[in-house]
């Protein structure tokens, strides 16, 4: 008796885990099938957005370096010693507070940097999930690599128009997705 209890009790178990798995599968079937990937424009837009942003919020630190390098240049002083260690430094705590600003907001909670969120735009990996701070950085280097290589910024968004999936190319080399949330 307690045999047969123990093999209903199995098969009724077993019968749950496969509705629940073709209901899960059913469900990221779905979630894939209504993708819908952001296109060149609306991509390059938010890009400019959050630059814009960005130039915003670190204002200061440039008038700041700005205003020391021509008190430098002005006073006739050591301007390739000291003024170009003062620059140096400014241009890699510059582009250190731009990684944040990006690695930050795309491994959110959010998805998207402000410029992404005003334009109805989220980042995530190629199975739709939650990309880390780690593949966000990555991403962020990838990006700034091919802007160093390819002076036109156009050049590095240019695949977006030719990919399936709508991917620049920092985002192939990256397995990122741009995608309308």
């Amino acid at each position: 008796m307690k045999k047969k209890v123990a093999a209903k009790a199995k098969k009724t178990v077993a019968k749950k885990a496969v509705r629940a798995s073709v209901k899960s599968a059913t469900v990221v079937a779905a979630k894939r099938a209504a993708v819908v990937y952001a296109g060149f424009w609306r991509r390059l837009i938010a890009f400019v957005l959050d630059i814009a942003l960005f130039k915003i919020l670190t204002l200061w630190m440039t008038i700041q370096i700005l205003d020391n390098l021509f008190k430098c240049m002005a006073t006739g002083g050591p301007v390739f010693s000291h003024c170009s260690q003062e620059l140096g430094l400014f241009v890699v705590q510059y582009f250190a507070l731009l990684a944040l600003y990006f690695c930050f907001q795309l491994s959110s909670q959010y998805q998207a940097t402000f410029g992404m969120r005003a334009l109805g735009l989220k980042i995530t990996d190629l199975k739709g999930q939650k990309i880390t701070f780690l593949k966000a950085f990555g991403r962020f280097f990838m990006m700034f690599i091919l802007l160093i290589l390819f002076p036109l910024l156009v050049l590095a968004f240019l695949p977006v128009l030719f990919t399936k999936k709508r991917q620049a190319l920092y985002d192939v080399l990256t397995d990122t997705i741009v995608v309308k949330s």
